[in-house]
């Protein structure tokens, strides 16, 4: 036996609050917790870019997320939460679960069919926190073919709002963008991805029967088992083209 040093991933417990109403408390990676708050509750849609969103972290032996906005908060935020299939069993109001937008199909965005493949690679590059500690999962956003953003969180839904939060915290257009996640696609990620505008999602995971049908109600491109030369598309095919 050998004694020897290893790096261990850090946890941290956040609360979120908006205009004083404490809404989740996230189990986290406590690194990029404004864009986490941010993107948690855009995808929650309880900010939109149309409002003034700050944002504010208190940091001590547990963190406060205190974000305020000038828009009135929705009535239902006093709904009671669905327990999402996340890590630290995070809260979901899942209201676009009922109803889920639809995605455009008219700007006529494509993509290669071997994008996916090759854009998985380059997050998985960029995984610094996973290749160190082996114990995150990793989300990015592309447009154009290129990464934009890659976080890291213990949560895979943490992964996917601090991307998101990025870019709404720069406004940054979703219409022609794809969402990776290493994780698991569950309807939570499903709704994040709609909600925010995003067309395309990718994951080298597998996904589960409701996030397929609401993806197939919503429009959205679903594409999971990104490994090596093999993808399984679930829905959304039109957006492929040969390449």
């Amino acid at each position: 036996m050998e004694r020897t040093t290893d790096e261990v991933v850090a946890t941290g417990l956040m609360t979120v609050s908006l205009n004083g109403f404490e809404v989740a408390s996230l189990l986290c990676t406590p690194s990029a917790l404004e864009e986490l708050a941010v993107g948690f509750l855009a995808s929650e849609q309880l900010v939109s870019r149309s409002g003034n969103v700050e944002v504010m972290i208190i940091r001590g032996r547990t963190f406060v997320a205190d974000v305020t906005t000038d828009e009135k908060v929705p009535q239902w935020m006093s709904r009671t939460k669905t327990l999402t299939s996340g890590c630290g069993r995070g809260a979901s109001f899942m209201r676009m679960v009922e109803e889920p937008r639809r995605l455009p199909d008219e700007n006529a965005f494509r993509i290669p069919v071997s994008l996916p493949r090759a854009l998985m690679d380059r997050m998985k590059d960029g995984a610094v926190l996973f290749k160190r500690t082996g114990g995150v999962h990793v989300a990015a956003l592309a447009r154009d073919g290129e990464l934009l953003y890659v976080y890291e969180d213990i949560g895979r839904h943490n992964a996917v709002d601090k991307v998101l939060g990025k870019a709404f915290r720069e406004r940054l257009p979703l219409e022609n963008t794809v969402l990776l996640s290493s994780g698991r696609l569950s309807v939570e990620i499903v709704g994040k991805a709609v909600t925010h505008g995003v067309p395309v999602l990718v994951s080298r995971a597998a996904p589960t029967t409701m996030a397929v049908a609401v993806a197939r109600k919503a429009n959205l491109t679903l594409v999971g088992f990104v490994r090596g030369n093999r993808m399984n598309i679930y829905s959304g095919e039109q957006r492929f083209v040969e390449g």
